[in-house]
């Protein structure tokens, strides 16, 4: 059985969540809630645990992974939006 890790979540106490519609739709309240989780565990010391240190390190890796998706949709955002006064500008200008 193969698990999307986009949906899923580690609790606090280390359970596997599904996150709700909402959640899911919205990768800063992913990046948020990921971050959160990475930053409690670092708080708690578990890095010296090899379990928890996978975790954190995979945790890491996809707070990492979700920022510079941010970045990307920013950058592609503003393109669009330059593209798109660009043509209005065009037509205004006809």
């Amino acid at each position: 059985m193969t698990i999307e890790k986009s949906r899923f979540y580690l609790s606090e106490s280390g359970g596997l969540n599904d996150m709700s519609l909402e959640e899911e739709k919205s990768p800063k309240r992913h990046l948020r809630r990921l971050s959160e989780f990475f930053h409690a565990h670092t708080k708690n010391d578990c890095s010296t645990c090899s379990k928890h240190q996978e975790v954190n390190d995979r945790l890491e890796r996809e707070v990492q992974l979700k920022r510079a998706e941010l970045r990307l949709m920013e950058v592609a955002m503003n393109k669009v939006k330059e593209a798109y006064m660009d043509a209005c500008l065009e037509i205004a200008q006809l």
